[in-house]
Formats: structure tokens, C-alpha cells, sequence
């Protein structure tokens, strides 16, 4: 028996119809952007967002049932985009030939596009799919690529195709669902409805790593010393955070994590850093003190599972700075410097000035590591110049204020 969504689209005479695939494991506003951008492109009347009860070639996290009701949620206001059942309540493992099969004869008379990212048409292109030929011949495809990519050759056969672009969102599903299990904010990448239903239901709290089980790891990655250290940071990063309104979860992420390859030897820092991009500047690679930051923010992303990128960008510029420093940099930036155990000529001074303002304090620390690299002869980070001068600009203009 045909499901209400096809009989709604036979009530419309919906001709042009795209399809979009996935577990949906959770839907996020990627997925619904990328519809809307290919009803615009190609015409289309209707989307139908095909929930996958059992896939071949994934296994979902939450159950068919969420999913589909988050999905529900997500397009309750969106004009012409609709949750299918079609493969969700069949049963054993479904392919998409099979789908498009029934689709093609519950709407006989409609035109049907299949919206994929270019990694899902590289691999259906390469024989990812069952069937692939009898595919091209069901279905049209519309191919997103990143912005700025060239589009791919079509592979041989029948296939139809259009390549299209959209904005830049760094956003999936499993970093929603780590996020969750993070506890680390995860409400700006899907719709609100969702956020809501998968907080009253409890889902996605056993993916990837908690914050305690983070902070055991890290105890046997570093050296005691240092992780005393670390834990000092975690108690100023959330003491400055609840003074200067930052998030709080983001604040003890990026001060658990911001001396996680501490433990590192410097030659296999230095290796590590190779495959960070863009490529780690010059100066960062000559100095040891240095070369941790980057190579933690890109530990905390493939051993602890972070995926926000405001937590990795605190972690990458702790010991340099930058222009443009977002609230939690500049936290964690200062955390670092004052944290309990930390005792140097100035300190009390930083300490105080983290009381009433965290630029203040943050300027006061640059200028501690600035005197101090040149006292030793050292090779001062163009970073820290840029950083300093744009937060001693902004304390003039908001004198002159």
C-alpha cells in the first residue's frame, strides 16, 4: 500500500521529483540546505528524504523510529520537502535500484533526481551500487561538490548528470553526535525541534568519548607534572568562563585537551605536523614550545573525537594567538598562564587584571611571553605581534569610546 507522501505527490501532479538518501543519523541543516539548493537548481516540485531502515553499507546509531521523527521535525515548515517511508519499513537490506523500482512504479509518470554528495558519486560511479547501470537508467543525478571544486568526470554508460555547489557547512552527523556525547554545544547544526527531541529522548550519549574518560586518557599521555598542569588550566578555564560569559563546556574541552601531544617527542611532533593543513608555519615547526598546539588541536580531532571547531582553534593558537581572537582563545589563552600552579615575576598582575577584563588580561600575558622570548634570545611568533596589536587597538578604541 502506497504511503501518504506518494498519494500527496499524485494529488499535486508533483512531475520533477529529487531524492535524497541517508540514515539521517541525525538529520542536520546540511542535508536540508542541499535540498533546497537542488529544488532551485534543477526545478524540481518535491524532495522526498529517503530514511534507510537497514543499509548496506552503514549502520545508523539511534533507531528507525528517531530518525524518522526527527526528520519529520526538521521539514515540518519546509515547503516541498517530505520524510518517505519507502525504505524505511522494508525490510532486510535495502539497495536503492530496489527503491527507485517502486518509486518509478507508484509514479509512473514522474522524472526523478537523486541528490548526492560527489564522495556518494565517486562511489556509485565506481561500482559502490548494486546495479549501477539500471540506476543511471531509473534516474538523473544532481552532484554537490565543496565550493571551489572542479567538477568530476562522468563515469561511462548512461548516466545523467549536473554538478552543483553550496556554501561551505562543516557540519555531519557524526559530529552531532559527538558533540552530544561531549556535552559540547551541537544546537546551531540542527533544527531546534530536533536538538529538543534528541535531548528528551537521550540519544547519542554512548558516542565516542566523555570528558572524564578524555581526562584518563590524557593522565597516561603525559608526564604527572603536566597533568597537574593541565587539570590547574581546566579550573581557570571554567572560573573565567563563568565570569566572562563564555560556554562552559567548550572552556573545559579546549582546557583538558590544549597539552594533549605534550607528551610527544619533538621528532615525532614535527611528523605529526605534516599532516595538518594548512601546513604549520616555519616558526612553529623550529620551536618545541611551540609545535604542541597545533599538533593537539589535531590530536583532540583523531584520538578524543572533538569536532568543534571553536574548541580546536583554542587549542591550535594557545601559545601563539592570532588576530582576531574569539572570547574562548582569549580564556584559554590566559587559563594557561595563570592557572594555580603557575609562578613567574608578573603573574599576580595577570591574575588580577582576569578579574575585570579578559583582553586586559590577555595583553598582559603577550607581553610577559614577548620580554621573556627576547630576554632569551629567542625567536618571537609573528602571531603574538599580530595578537597583541589587535587587542591593544581594540583597548584604545574602547577608551576613546
Amino acid at each position: 500500500m502506497p504511503e501518504a507522501v506518494i498519494e500527496l505527490l499524485k494529488e499535486r501532479r508533483a512531475h520533477r521529483i529529487g531524492l535524497m538518501g541517508g540514515t539521517f543519523d541525525p538529520v542536520h541543516r546540511a542535508h536540508v540546505e542541499m535540498a533546497r539548493r537542488a529544488m532551485e537548481q534543477c526545478a524540481l516540485d518535491a524532495v522526498l528524504f529517503l530514511v534507510s531502515g537497514d543499509p548496506p553499507h552503514k549502520s545508523a546509531r539511534a533507531p528507525a523510529a528517531d530518525r524518522f521523527a526527527m526528520l519529520e521535525l526538521a521539514l515540518a515548515k519546509e515547503p516541498g520537502l517530505y520524510p518517505s517511508r519507502v525504505e524505511l519499513d522494508r525490510k532486510g537490506v535495502v539497495y536503492t535500484v530496489d527503491t527507485l523500482r517502486i518509486l518509478c512504479k507508484e509514479l509512473p509518470k514522474a522524472e526523478f533526481t537523486y541528490i548526492v554528495g560527489a564522495d556518494t558519486f565517486y562511489d556509485l560511479s565506481h561500482g559502490g551500487w548494486r546495479n549501477v547501470e539500471e540506476i543511471y537508467g531509473l534516474t538523473r543525478f544532481v552532484v554537490f561538490g565543496r565550493p571551489g571544486a572542479k567538477p568530476m568526470e562522468l563515469p561511462g554508460g548512461r548516466v545523467r548528470a549536473e554538478f552543483a555547489q553550496m556554501p561551505l557547512l562543516n557540519i555531519s552527523s557524526t559530529a552531532v553526535r559527538r558533540r552530544v556525547a561531549q556535552g559540547l554545544p551541537y544546537e546551531e547544526l540542527v533544527h531546534p525541534d530536533v536538538a529538543r527531541y534528541i535531548e528528551e529522548h537521550g540519544l547519542y550519549r554512548g558516542e565516542g568519548i566523555g570528558l572524564n574518560e578524555a581526562q584518563e586518557m590524557l593522565k597516561g599521555m603525559v608526564k604527572p607534572s603536566r597533568f597537574r598542569h593541565i587539570l590547574g588550566v581546566v579550573e581557570s578555564a571554567e572560573e573565567l568562563a563563568a565570569r566572562f560569559g563564555v560556554e562552559p563546556r567548550r572552556a573545559r574541552w579546549a582546557a583538558l585537551l590544549h597539552d594533549c601531544a605534550k607528551g610527544m617527542s619533538y621528532e615525532d611532533s614535527v611528523l605529526a605536523a605534516g599532516r595538518i593543513e594548512p601546513p604549520v608555519d616555519r616558526v612553529t615547526l623550529s620551536q618545541p614550545a611551540l609545535i604542541h598546539a597545533p599538533v593537539g588541536a589535531l590530536l583532540a580531532r583523531e584520538v578524543f573525537g572533538v569536532e568543534d571547531e571553536a574548541v580546536l582553534e583554542a587549542i591550535r593558537v594557545h601559545t601563539t594567538g592570532k588576530r582576531g581572537m574569539t572570547a574562548l582563545d582569549l580564556l584559554l589563552y590566559v587559563a594557561d598562564t595563570i592557572e594555580p600552579g603557575r609562578e613567574f615575576p608578573g603573574v599576580e598582575e595577570i591574575r588580577a587584571a582576569a578579574k575585570e577584563d579578559l583582553v586586559r588580561a590577555a595583553v598582559l600575558c603577550m607581553n610577559s611571553t614577548i620580554r621573556f622570548v627576547i630576554a632569551s634570545d629567542g625567536i618571537l611568533h609573528p602571531g603574538t605581534v599580530d595578537a597583541r596589536n589587535d587587542l591593544v587597538i581594540q583597548l584604545k578604541q574602547r577608551k576613546n569610546l
